[in-house]
């Protein structure tokens, strides 16, 4: 009896170092991979604030060549008036 429960107390000790070893590899793995998903997201989020500070500095240019354009167009807008109303004087 004495060499069963010996015996058993061996079998469960060693399956029980066995678990831990694989737990503690499986770990080291889980861990080697968050490190790298981490890093890869830092590297995204590094891209995206460079593409930002991007937008922003041509968007003030964007905003100067729309006001430019508008300018323009009223211009353009005014002329035409001046046009139309100058021919109805002329025709009448």
């Amino acid at each position: 009896m004495i060499i069963i429960t010996k015996l058993l107390l061996f079998v469960i000790i060693t399956l029980t170092i066995i678990l831990v070893l694989m737990l503690h590899k499986t770990l080291l793995k889980l861990k080697t991979l968050s490190t790298s998903e981490l890093n890869y997201l830092f590297l995204e989020i590094e891209k995206e604030k460079i593409i930002s500070e991007n937008l922003k500095k041509v968007k003030p240019s964007l905003t100067e060549l729309n006001n430019n354009t508008q300018i323009k167009l009223n211009t353009i807008r005014v002329k035409l008036l001046n046009i139309d109303f100058t021919i109805t004087e002329i025709l009448k």
